[in-house]
């Protein structure tokens, strides 16, 4: 028997994980898996470098560019930490010794997704919805006081509706 691939729609074997003609991943899993593994492969390379350089592409490089418009998986405590760490290391050495004073204000508008995308990934981690952050940021001081404790909280253990628990 035969189907159609679901990108090229040439026709290929009933069993097929993988188009022949387009070289397409039929089934989403092995498209999530191979992301995965991808991940970890970058991860590992950095790790093999060590220290803090290796420490600083892991946590603040790969989010930057791999993750910044990425609203619906979990981000662990660890992650959201360290990001947080590198960036406000990165604004407060970084930028005034390569960009000079001026341009310290324009550096979050130009993170202005990961700064925004991070923390909802954290409450994802805790089973929150992502709108919790504009809810809390509405209550002065308590809502602030509140989204502490959630981003200090530990996540769920167990894959919850955003997805697999977070690997760090």
């Amino acid at each position: 028997m035969r189907k159609k691939c679901p990108y090229c729609a040439e026709e290929i074997q009933e069993k097929a994980i993988k188009c022949k003609h387009c070289g397409e991943w039929i089934d989403d899993k092995t498209n999530e898996v191979i992301e995965i593994s991808d991940r970890f492969a970058r991860e590992n390379k950095a790790r093999e470098q060590g220290g803090l350089i290796g420490s600083y592409k892991i946590y603040f490089l790969y989010k930057l560019r791999y993750q910044t418009l990425d609203w619906k998986t979990r981000e662990s405590p660890k992650g959201f930490w360290m990001f947080s760490l590198y960036y406000f290391l990165t604004v407060l050495i970084g930028v005034p010794l390569t960009f000079g004073l001026i341009l310290i204000p324009l550096l979050p508008l130009c993170l202005i997704h990961n700064t925004i995308s991070i923390p909802i990934r954290r409450l994802h981690d805790c089973g929150r919805s992502g709108w919790w952050l504009l809810i809390l940021n509405l209550i002065p001081y308590l809502g602030q006081l509140i989204f502490l404790i959630f981003l200090i909280q530990s996540g769920d253990l167990e894959e919850n509706e955003y997805g697999p628990v977070p690997i760090d």
